[in-house]
């Protein structure tokens, strides 16, 4: 039950609570509160959600007690609903809003405290709450979509997380909050679908059957009682209300003069080519003629967002690019930086690198916006950046914030470079959820033990020029985060030059000979097995495919990697480094840098870095997944592969044999599937697990046998 900060959205009076339901003392409105929640929404057939909503509701009354028994039942809930959820464009995005915390990265563009009250306005079933939940010290989740919620509710059980609360509503006069009670309020996806609802237009007129005379009156509501920026401004003065005055407020939303709008899709919104890009007359009958309703989802330019803040009393605001879109967000742009700007405009793709900076600004794809109501708008990654070079005795004037990226790590990243050498610089690094946490500590730990074995070592070897280094552990406003030096160069994969690919190459497996022959410390054969034997087992309930004798090709797989370690000579030891293309930084044809390296892996053997080398190239430069990969590796058909990866000489160059790299390939095949399952939750996307799992060991089968 929510706390009583709560007021009736009716009249904004007290509300008078018991286990079941709430009473305004002033207007004596009941609402009900069986779920656990309060329902404030007027209509409770409101649905949205990509699984059908009878199946849902079904569902969520079948686990509700068994996750409430045993929290790890919310895992085959997860499976169920997704399983529900149409094979189409959009079922990705509906997967990563139950699982990946990403969109919890704009709460570091504010500048929450410790202490404080956050509000998630339209939270859908995304996990951004759960995010915001591992930040402030309480949230409160609304969402119009009675379903939606009670998924939050299952899984703020699943996640252990007491501190948030849970209202259904959206649809009465006023929100059901008191003046002043939040010290920030999030809404991403939601300003320009609060117009959206015309069921009550479709009923009103229902008994018109001239489709002439329909379209008149819809027109003269949306013109009159009906106007969406009318709209979208009395909720906007609301969310103005129940900030504190000097609450925060942070909006996610597509621009209205996308560049994706002219030309490259329709509107994302309404699914109308050209729809936001045309005046709103022409829009409005347009969609009229095609969807049989008028146009209200309305988006706008920066100016136009900036005139409806001003007058809904917000009079500052701070503009962020968020590419591909606030739905995914991996590259975040301060558009008042020039130099931000700049930077993703040298490394976006072939389209965005044709436009200026001014057009850029104008035409990105989505705003995130930080917004105050009085004070200029604050954010943790300036003012964390701030404190790194407070505490470090640093000269923050000469250096400068060149971008803001978000990964499918939940990793929020800044890199901060010296204004008069762009290579010279430091990256900080902020874990978005524990998950993250555990990867900077796996990177810290690595990157200091490597370092400390390089650094004793009397030869002149290349790659601790390559590896960063670790430069500060700290924590700001309750946030912590970690500081590396920065690596020069561009990330391999944005090249596409053979000839340098061949120097690249040969580079790297010098560099994999050189950390092969550091000692990362006996481990032990059983604790090696032990590790292997685990990770497989994670993901083992995921696979499908079953030969006609019903053995599974992983158990072959596991037996022969099992008695290769038994059989291994050599230090065993749990190191992994990672070699993937989009971790190497290459600069005048040259390794210059390698990023992410992990030191704990799944393997004693030196070849599954090279394995997982020719994994990611031969996807990337030639388009060869993991089955046809994985085949040609264990079967030692290298021609299948890229020519330019010359396997049977880079064996050679790392003193290994075909039989060693089968080996390796197979364990960086199952430590690569393990961390995806882990890491990046695809467990619950059939499709992706398809593709690691069921395609690689469908064709690894018959060789195997």
């Amino acid at each position: 039950m929510a706390g009583n900060y709560i007021a009736c959205p009716e009249c904004r009076g007290v509300l008078n609570q018991d286990d079941a339901s709430l009473e305004c003392g002033a207007c004596g409105q009941k609402y009900d509160s069986k779920w656990g929640f309060p329902l404030f929404s007027k209509n409770r057939d409101f649905y949205y959600c990509p699984t059908d909503k009878e199946f849902l509701t079904t569902t969520l009354d079948e686990y509700y007690p068994k996750i409430k028994a045993d929290p790890l039942e919310w895992e085959r809930f997860l499976a169920k609903i997704l399983s529900n959820v149409p094979d189409n464009r959009n079922k990705n995005e509906w997967v990563e809003n139950l699982v990946d915390e990403s969109r919890g990265s704009y709460k570091y563009l504010l500048s929450l405290k410790p202490g404080s009250h956050v509000l998630n306005y339209g939270c859908g079933w995304d996990n951004t709450t759960i995010s915001l939940a591992r930040t402030a010290s309480k949230v409160t989740a609304v969402d119009l979509t009675r379903q939606r919620v009670q998924v939050l509710a299952l899984k703020k059980l699943y996640y252990g997380l007491d501190n948030i609360d849970l209202i259904c509503c959206g649809d009465r006069p006023y929100l059901p909050f008191a003046d002043n009670t939040f010290d920030a309020v999030f809404v991403n996806g939601v300003l320009e679908w609060v117009a959206s609802d015309w069921s009550w237009a479709e009923e009103k007129y229902r008994q018109i059957h001239s489709k002439p005379k329909k379209a008149l009156k819809y027109l003269k509501e949306v013109y009159t009682s009906h106007r969406p920026r009318d709209i979208q401004l009395r909720i906007l003065m609301e969310w103005n209300r129940i900030l504190k005055p000097e609450g925060e407020l942070y909006i996610g939303i597509e621009n209205r003069h996308s560049r994706e709008y002219f030309g490259q899709r329709p509107d994302a919104d309404s699914s109308i080519w050209f729809g936001s890009l045309y005046p709103r007359p022409l829009a409005n009958l347009v969609a009229l003629a095609t969807r049989h309703r008028p146009y209200l989802t309305h988006t706008y330019s920066r100016s136009g967002y900036a005139k409806l803040l001003r007058e809904a009393a917000f009079k500052r605001a701070r503009f962020f690019s968020i590419e591909p879109t606030y739905r995914r967000p991996t590259d975040i742009i301060n558009l008042d930086s020039k130099t931000e700007v700049r930077e993703y405009i040298d490394n976006a793709d072939s389209r965005v690198k044709k436009i200026t900076p001014w057009m850029y600004s104008r035409t990105c794809t989505s705003f995130g916006m930080s917004i105050k109501k009085e004070s200029e708008p604050q954010s943790w990654v300036y003012d964390a950046v701030s404190d790194f070079f407070h505490k470090t005795d640093r000269p923050e004037n000469q250096y400068q914030v060149r971008s803001i990226k978000a990964n499918r790590k939940n990793k929020f990243m800044v890199f901060v470079t010296r204004e008069s050498d762009p290579e010279e610089g430091f990256v900080l690094k902020a874990p978005i959820n524990d998950g993250a946490k555990e990867f900077l500590a796996n990177n810290r730990e690595g990157l200091n033990h490597v370092h400390a074995m390089l650094d004793n070592r009397p030869d002149d070897g290349r790659a601790g020029d390559l590896l960063p280094k670790f430069v500060y552990d700290g924590s700001f406003r309750g946030q912590p985060y970690s500081v590396e030096s920065i690596c020069p160069g561009r990330s391999w994969s944005n090249t596409a030059d053979s000839e340098p690919d061949s120097r690249v190459l040969d580079d790297l497996v010098e560099i994999m000979a050189e950390l092969s022959a550091l000692d990362f410390g006996e481990v032990g054969k059983e604790r090696l097995s032990a590790n292997f034997k685990n990770k497989v087992d994670c993901f083992r309930p995921l696979i499908s495919y079953e030969n006609t004798d019903g053995c599974c090709a992983l158990d072959r797989i596991t037996d022969r990697v099992l008695a290769a370690i038994d059989s291994y000579d050599g230090v065993t030891h749990l190191r992994k480094g990672d070699f993937t293309m989009g971790n190497v930084l290459v600069k005048q044809g040259r390794p210059s840098g390698l990023i992410d390296f992990d030191e704990h892996g799944a393997t004693c053997f030196k070849l599954a870095d090279f394995a997982e080398l020719v994994y990611s190239f031969a996807r990337i430069r030639d388009g060869v997944y993991w089955a046809d990969s994985t085949r040609a590796l264990v079967t030692g058909e290298y021609d299948r592969l890229p020519a330019v990866l010359k396997i049977k000489q880079r064996l050679q160059q790392l003193d290994s044999s075909p039989d060693d790299l089968k080996i390796a390939a197979l364990s960086a095949w199952v430590n690569h599937v393990y961390y995806a399952v882990q890491h990046e939750a695809i467990r619950f996307n059939a499709r992706i697990v398809g593709k690691l799992l069921d395609e690689v060991l469908t064709a690894l089968d018959p060789v195997l046998c």
